[in-house]
């Protein structure tokens, strides 16, 4: 009778034993799931901030490139600007240039109208002299 209490005693120190140790597997196996959740929960934060700081890198490329596409736009504008200026200038040039032989052209045949008309005038001043002579002589 003692013997079959050790024995049952011993099997029930050994199924204590057994429980102990499941009880310290699942204690480990849930110490390790904790770790594997917060490795993972680590590697999400890691990866969307990684995402996030990429995101934030191409829209800083993209304005960047936008920046750069409106600043040649305005060189452009600019550009197109100072020639059409040049080109008016060039115009206005021309314009006061065939303004100024316009004037020096009719400064001329005023002068040259002026000119014949005094020598009408002398021709015609002669023609009175010689006919006033032929008078007196006539009369005379």
């Amino acid at each position: 009778d003692q013997q079959q209490r050790q024995e049952l005693q011993l099997e029930e120190e050994q199924q204590a034993k057994k429980q102990k140790e499941k009880r310290e597997e699942a204690q480990q196996a849930k110490l390790h799931a904790e770790e594997d959740f917060e490795v993972k929960g680590a590697a999400v934060a890691l990866e969307k901030r990684l995402d996030d700081q990429q995101q934030r890198q191409e829209l800083q490329l993209e304005e960047e490139k936008h920046a750069k596409k409106q600043e040649e736009k305005r060189e452009e504008a600019q550009q197109a600007k100072l020639h059409a200026e040049e080109k008016q200038h060039l115009q206005e040039k021309k314009m006061l240039e065939k303004t100024q032989r316009a004037s020096l052209l009719r400064t001329k045949e005023k002068r040259e109208t002026q000119e014949k008309q005094q020598k009408v005038t002398e021709e015609h001043q002669k023609v009175k002299d010689v006919a006033a002579a032929i008078e007196r002589l006539l009369d005379g």
